[in-house]
């Protein structure tokens, strides 16, 4: 995970690119492949990408690239020759915001309603969310905070409201089977597409190299109460995959975000256990 997310009471200053319409980009996944017609479309609207860097060498070692994060999964745009973003076009609706307060913490609305638009300051389409809605503060800009409402379906935007209007969640209540059976199906959902990513970066490498490593894959398995993701593979893969796999640990993290469940990593399995 980023250094400004373990520092949320430092209140760091972080640049984020939102991407009113994701499906109109030539987005890159962590691996520098470009993301299908398919994996776009299920981009929300209104994403919001941390700039981790704003110009860095890809790993072709020839072209520019601009890195960028949503929920501690990396992606990338190619940069011109003139430093923009080549895959970015007017289309996609994005804007920076610069010199962002970081704030990420859930909380619920406190009054009867707070308005919220799609567009920064007070522009686009308006929605009303009504007292008791839950919803993550992602980043300050100004005087206006960026925030994602968790119910379905999930939507991003802006608010002016001060923080009086807000409730921070404190004491969670105890889950039900059905919400694990929610927060699991995203979590296979995330494995999936990290499974064809596998497929597809392994058979790559094996034609090229004419190697013959197997393929790996997360796979799902559970004991009791406890609920363990497992990457299924050679332990020199497994351990090659260890960075990676960190990320993919702090996104199950905050899937399960206000929720009373805890997560442990160990040796490629990702345990969830309820509190």
């Amino acid at each position: 995970m980023l250094l400004c997310s373990h520092l949320l009471f430092a209140a760091p200053k972080c640049n984020f690119l939102v991407i009113g319409v994701p499906k109109n980009t030539d987005l890159f996944n962590e691996y520098e492949i470009e993301l299908s017609a398919r994996e776009k479309n299920n981009l929300p609207q209104g994403i919001p990408f941390q700039i981790v860097n704003a110009k860095q060498l890809m790993g072709d070692q020839i072209r520019q690239g601009m890195h960028l994060q949503y929920f501690s999964t990396s992606y990338y745009l190619i940069l011109d020759d003139n430093g923009k973003a080549a895959g970015l076009p007017p289309s996609a609706q994005a804007k920076t915001f610069r010199n962002c307060t970081y704030v990420y913490d859930t909380v619920t609305v406190a009054v009867s309603a707070v308005k919220v638009y799609d567009r920064y300051p007070s522009q686009g389409k308006t929605t009303l969310m009504k007292k008791g809605t839950r919803v993550v503060r992602i980043f300050r800009y100004r005087n206006a905070t960026y925030l994602c409402r968790l119910s379905s379906p999930a939507m991003y935007g802006w608010t002016h409201v001060q923080n009086s209007s807000f409730k921070r969640t404190v004491a969670v209540p105890k889950t039900s089977n059905d919400e694990f059976i929610l927060v699991h199906d995203r979590i296979m959902r995330r494995l999936e597409q990290i499974n064809n990513r596998y497929d597809s970066l392994f058979t790559f490498f094996n034609s090229v190299t004419r190697q013959r490593k197997s393929v790996p894959k997360w796979i799902y398995e559970q004991n009791g109460t406890l609920h363990r993701y497992i990457l299924s593979g050679a332990d020199e893969t497994v351990t090659q995959l260890e960075g990676s796999t960190r990320y993919i640990v702090d996104e199950v993290e905050k899937l399960l975000l206000g929720k009373p469940f805890s997560v442990t990593y160990e040796n490629g399995i990702i345990t969830v256990s309820q509190r």
